[in-house]
């Protein structure tokens, strides 16, 4: 019993610990990338996948799918990072505000308190259904 409460505890730990390296880590920006101003053209299948249009200085214009985690309008100027030898392939839209792990952050947040929760509160509800939980040995 108490080797599977500090086994809870140590995970939750991993949690917490993870959380917060991802969380405050810097992010990555590949140096071989430029960025130029684009507007979203229309929008394929909701806001939140957009065509977005990308006039980039001295080169000719192109267009490419955009899928992003902010809802997007038909004619908002975004801003788009793209590899010049590949721009259609390697485009995306920067979100302003994003944090890009914040999705995980939060899941490794909600996870680590749940286990703490069930460390907390799992030595009683053992002691209150001794027989659901008990370990019956046959022969």
């Amino acid at each position: 019993m108490r080797v599977t409460l500090f086994f809870i505890l140590c995970l939750a730990a991993v949690c917490f610990v993870s959380a917060f390296k991802i969380a405050t880590s810097p992010p990555t920006v590949d140096r071989a990338t430029i960025t130029a101003p684009g507007v979203v053209t229309t929008l394929a299948d909701g806001p939140h996948h957009a065509i977005v249009t990308v006039a980039p200085r001295g080169g000719s214009p192109f267009t490419f799918p955009a899928n992003t985690q902010a809802g997007l309008d038909k004619g908002q100027q975004v801003t788009v990072r793209y590899q010049p030898g590949e721009a259609v392939a390697t485009a995306h839209v920067v979100e302003a505000g994003a944090t890009g792990n914040a999705t995980t952050v939060w899941s490794l947040v909600i996870v680590g308190v749940l286990l703490l929760a069930a460390a907390g509160i799992g030595p009683y509800v053992v002691r209150l259904y001794p027989d659901v939980f008990a370990f019956r040995i046959r022969p």
